[in-house]
Protein backbone atom coordinates (compact mmCIF):
# COMPACT_ATOMS: atom_id res chain seq x y z
CA UNK A 1 0.00 0.00 0.00
CA UNK A 2 1.04 3.50 -1.08
CA UNK A 3 1.70 5.59 1.85
CA UNK A 4 -0.52 8.29 2.42
CA UNK A 5 2.13 11.43 1.59
CA UNK A 6 2.87 9.90 -1.68
CA UNK A 7 -0.82 9.71 -2.79
CA UNK A 8 -2.30 12.46 -5.23
CA UNK A 9 -5.13 14.49 -4.77
CA UNK A 10 -7.81 12.21 -6.28
CA UNK A 11 -6.34 9.39 -4.22
CA UNK A 12 -6.50 11.08 -1.12
CA UNK A 13 -10.15 11.85 -1.58
CA UNK A 14 -11.24 8.54 -2.84
CA UNK A 15 -9.67 7.14 0.25
CA UNK A 16 -11.42 9.47 2.46
CA UNK A 17 -14.89 8.69 0.69
CA UNK A 18 -14.38 5.04 1.74
CA UNK A 19 -13.32 5.60 4.97
CA UNK A 20 -16.46 7.53 5.09
CA UNK A 21 -18.61 4.54 3.49
CA UNK A 22 -17.19 2.65 5.97
CA UNK A 23 -17.76 4.90 8.84
CA UNK A 24 -21.46 4.96 7.96
CA UNK A 25 -21.88 1.11 7.63
CA UNK A 26 -20.52 1.65 11.13
CA UNK A 27 -23.14 3.84 12.29
CA UNK A 28 -25.95 2.37 10.55
CA UNK A 29 -24.99 -1.40 11.81
CA UNK A 30 -24.63 0.27 15.78
CA UNK A 31 -28.12 2.58 16.47
CA UNK A 32 -29.48 1.56 18.94
CA UNK A 33 -32.55 -0.23 18.16
CA UNK A 34 -33.09 -1.66 21.17
CA UNK A 35 -33.88 1.27 23.54
CA UNK A 36 -36.90 1.77 21.23
CA UNK A 37 -38.13 -1.63 22.25
CA UNK A 38 -40.41 -2.61 25.21
CA UNK A 39 -40.04 -5.65 26.83
CA UNK A 40 -43.02 -6.20 28.49
CA UNK A 41 -44.18 -9.76 26.92
CA UNK A 42 -43.21 -11.85 29.93
CA UNK A 43 -39.66 -13.73 30.03
CA UNK A 44 -40.19 -16.28 27.17
CA UNK A 45 -42.00 -13.98 24.93
CA UNK A 46 -38.88 -11.30 25.74
CA UNK A 47 -35.99 -13.52 24.87
CA UNK A 48 -37.66 -14.55 21.53
CA UNK A 49 -38.10 -10.80 21.03
CA UNK A 50 -34.29 -10.77 21.88
CA UNK A 51 -33.49 -13.46 19.66
CA UNK A 52 -35.20 -12.12 16.59
CA UNK A 53 -33.26 -8.98 17.52
CA UNK A 54 -29.81 -10.88 17.68
CA UNK A 55 -30.33 -12.06 14.49
CA UNK A 56 -31.80 -8.85 12.76
CA UNK A 57 -28.59 -7.45 14.08
CA UNK A 58 -26.03 -10.30 12.77
CA UNK A 59 -27.72 -9.50 9.55
CA UNK A 60 -26.97 -6.30 9.49
CA UNK A 61 -23.38 -6.12 10.56
CA UNK A 62 -22.70 -9.21 8.28
CA UNK A 63 -22.13 -6.70 4.65
CA UNK A 64 -19.62 -4.15 7.03
CA UNK A 65 -17.83 -7.11 8.17
CA UNK A 66 -17.48 -8.89 4.52
CA UNK A 67 -16.39 -5.01 3.52
CA UNK A 68 -13.34 -4.74 6.09
CA UNK A 69 -12.56 -7.90 6.04
CA UNK A 70 -12.48 -7.40 1.72
CA UNK A 71 -10.39 -4.24 2.24
CA UNK A 72 -7.56 -6.14 4.70
CA UNK A 73 -7.11 -8.62 2.06
CA UNK A 74 -6.36 -6.22 -0.47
Amino acid sequence: MTPPDQLGAAEKAAMLLHAADIAEEREAVMRNTWSDIEFHGGEMSNAELVERLERQFAASAAPAVRSLRAEKSS
